[in-house]
């Protein structure tokens, strides 16, 4: 096992007026991510949660462009699939529909909404409507794969919930990608995970939860057959894990494990609404068929820092590619530990 949890600790000493101009010094830590090497930035920084916001002025205002996504709406407007990918028009499981992105991402885009409730507060998911999404997401990747199996390598499942994440519809829909072309992030944990499997004769993500285990130190808890953790180099203010299991590509995994991480991700996200975030980006990443990597979803709230509203999002984030954070995930995995304890 060749997982280390690299940090540097850089000190800064100036004179500090609230000291009356005595000596003071600040710390900034630098993180390694044990898998991709990328740095993340820690800013001992103090700073109040996000309060709670009042959502209504902006579901209401939502309404009023009208929404594509709403019963009265997704027979009409929505597009359906042509016959050589599915038979059906459009994939259904219990509340959820998926339907083609006419927008699309890359060579295979659907869309996914969870149900016809037009918004949802984050901590009003219910396990089963998250997984019913899921499956159906799932279906349309599987189907994708059938019907053309040389050309797709690289699948996911994405999330942005509210505008403030980058959603441009309110009403809860995930994207589903699938194409030849990795994003730049998933083409690196591909690389990397075979990389270290090739080194090490061993699954980064195994060694990964036993190291996490042992430590105890950001592993928040299992739910079923899924591993849930705070990442140690987080790629957002906050940066929560779900490992599937042993499980090689979104396709291979069963409805219980689904219902694993929809128990799980429920937590997750009743644990973010109790801290004043009502906004998030979601990912799972697909493997390829090998050994070596491990499905696995990233969670990563949005949020608009107290006073001044400022974005969590900076130049470090977009010029630099780095992230600045001032959540320790230490912390943040002692407070997650109870909510997934509930799942």
């Amino acid at each position: 096992m060749e997982i280390h949890f690299e940090k540097r600790r850089m000190i800064t000493k100036f004179l500090d007026p609230a000291l009356n101009f005595a000596e003071n010094e600040r710390v900034t830590e630098i993180r390694v991510d044990p898998l991709t090497k990328q740095t993340t930035r820690l800013l001992h920084f103090p700073i109040r949660w996000a309060q709670k916001t009042d959502l209504g002025e902006i579901v209401e205002r939502s309404l009023e462009f009208g929404c594509p996504f709403c019963p009265q709406m997704i027979d009409m407007v929505t597009p359906k699939f042509p016959t050589e990918l599915t038979s059906k028009e459009r994939i259904q499981r219990g509340s959820a529909v998926v339907f083609p992105n006419m927008f699309p991402y890359d060579t295979y885009s659907a869309v996914a909404i969870f149900s016809g409730e037009h918004f949802k507060p984050m901590a009003e998911f219910e396990p089963q409507l998250l997984r019913d999404g899921f499956c159906a997401s799932q279906e349309y990747l599987t189907s994708v794969q059938a019907s053309d199996p040389g050309a797709p390598l690289y699948h996911t499942i994405n999330w942005n919930y509210m505008p403030l994440a980058g959603g441009t519809i309110i009403h809860p829909h995930l994207q589903i990608i699938a194409g030849s072309t990795g994003t730049n992030y998933h083409r690196r944990i591909l690389e990397s995970s075979a990389a270290y499997a090739a080194a090490n004769s061993s699954s980064y993500w195994a060694d990964l939860i036993e190291e996490e285990t042992r430590l105890g130190e950001r592993l928040i808890g299992k739910v079923g057959k899924t591993t849930w953790l705070v990442c140690f180099a987080p790629k957002g203010i906050i940066d929560v894990m779900a490992i599937f299991e042993g499980v090689l590509t979104i396709s291979d995994i069963k409805e219980s494990d689904w219902m694993d991480f929809s128990r799980g991700l429920s937590a997750a996200m009743k644990l973010l609404d109790s801290r004043g975030f009502y906004s998030l980006n979601m990912a799972i990443y697909s493997g390829q068929g090998a050994e070596h990597f491990w499905t696995h979803a990233k969670l990563v709230p949005r949020a608009l820092l107290p006073p001044m509203n400022a974005s969590d999002i900076n130049y470090f984030n977009t010029l630099h590619n780095e992230v600045l954070t001032i959540f320790e995930p230490e912390q943040i995995c002692a407070e997650a530990k109870g909510f997934i304890e509930k799942a």
